[in-house]
């Protein structure tokens, strides 16, 4: 308990203008409050389709410490945080290369007013060239000097750029 001594002056009708010592009691309860504090995050990198986890950490230095709660203020399609642990997770699509994604983490604690902190991170999501497919082509038998007509398909993992062909090994006589 703190007792402040204050002084002051009032007005009374009934009587003259007196100077009166009134004392504040101000009692604490051993708590505080502060923000929580959200350590860094490093930049990231990953390649498309590639599973990427990283935890925040974050500590309160109130007295006592309170319960705290994660959330991703700004994050790419499909990235998750864990409320409890700070545990982001995400799986970038193929459709999410090449690309550069700014994270902002959030880290509240439950006072009132709640107090918060961010931090902000950014993951680098890196283009991977798959090998195309190609269809099987079966054998083709003709007689000399009739043309032989095949049609090659393929498919390529990669959804960026396209296909392009080439005839390797061939007879002299072949055209693409």
């Amino acid at each position: 308990i703190t007792l402040s001594n204050v002084s002051g002056q009032f007005s009374d009708p009934s009587a003259t203008n007196q100077t009166r010592r009134f004392y504040r009691a101000v009692v604490g309860l051993g708590s505080t409050n502060a923000p929580p504090t959200l350590a860094p995050i490093s930049n990231q990198t990953v390649n498309e389709q590639t599973p990427i986890i990283v935890t925040a950490r974050a500590t309160d230095s109130s007295a006592p410490p309170g319960t705290l709660t994660f959330s991703l203020d700004t994050a790419p399609t499909g990235m998750t945080i864990n409320p409890s642990t700070g545990q982001i997770n995400w799986t970038p699509a193929q459709t999410q290369s090449p690309s550069t994604n700014p994270v902002v983490v959030r880290v509240t604690d439950r006072s009132t007013p709640p107090f918060s902190a961010t931090t902000s991170f950014t993951v680098v999501v890196q283009d991977v060239n798959a090998a195309p497919v190609l269809a099987n082509i079966t054998n083709q038998f003709a007689d000399q000097l009739i043309k032989v007509t095949v049609t090659n398909t393929a498919t390529a993992p990669n959804i960026h750029g396209g296909l392009s062909y080439q005839l390797v090994g061939a007879p002299a006589a072949c055209a693409m």
